[in-house]
């Protein structure tokens, strides 16, 4: 970038790339599709360290209660790659030691019919987080979708209820700039206080620099 006179933006080297989602590398694509920085960074500024650290001591306790495997469950196809992002951001970041979380994603409702039953009738070692958001649809078809949608996540919630089985909720009004902003630094947030629950370094991946290195020398 230097020798042809292009500009370039620098990314702070003690940032991990699964924490730089709302660093250069993020958002100057965000920047070139259309999105608005500013906003991002206006939302982030509103996740609430405080219910980050209330929710990190629920998810310590379900550890403690031997349910090591959280199940992402996003109601909308929209909040995929969100979980593909804190798949990586709690795996790698709490994976150490013999301890950590194992984090998978089950899409509702589709996963309500291939997955319920092991969820249901299986190894009591999960909890689960639905993710759901706001949707407004100007077509009067797609909104009675929607609602049926949310019928069957609120039906799951109700079994899940009744079984004794654990499970969070996290809703977004909807997914624009300022709530997306908010989304991930509250989970980086509650990623952090984690690590110290569990007492690891969240910040680093021995494991992974380990497995660098054997494959360069194979």
């Amino acid at each position: 970038a230097n020798r042809l006179g292009l500009p370039f933006y620098p990314h702070p080297k003690n940032i991990g790339g699964r924490y730089s989602v709302l660093t250069s590398v993020s958002l100057l694509p965000a920047f070139i599709l259309g999105l608005s920085i500013k906003d991002f960074f206006i939302g982030a500024r509103t996740a609430s360290r405080k219910k980050a650290q209330k929710m990190a001591n629920t998810i310590f306790r379900f550890t403690k209660q031997k349910k090591q495997v959280m199940v992402l469950f996003p109601y909308s196809l929209r909040l995929l790659r969100f979980c593909d992002w804190l798949t990586q951001l709690i795996a790698e970041s709490l994976g150490k030691k013999g301890k950590g979380i194992t984090p998978i994603t089950a899409v509702g409702p589709k996963d309500q019919h291939s997955l319920l039953q092991l969820f249901l009738d299986g190894p009591k070692d999960k909890w689960f987080l639905f993710l759901t958001h706001k949707e407004r649809f100007s077509d009067p078809a797609l909104g009675k979708i929607a609602r049926l949608q949310e019928r069957e996540k609120n039906g799951v919630q109700k079994i899940f209820a009744k079984r004794k089985i654990p499970f969070l909720e996290f809703h977004l009004p909807e997914l624009g700039e300022n709530n997306l902003g908010a989304l991930f630094f509250f989970f980086e947030l509650v990623t952090t206080h984690l690590g110290s629950l569990l007492k690891v370094n969240p910040f680093n991946q021995p494991a992974v620099e380990e497995a660098k290195k054997s494959l360069r020398t194979c």
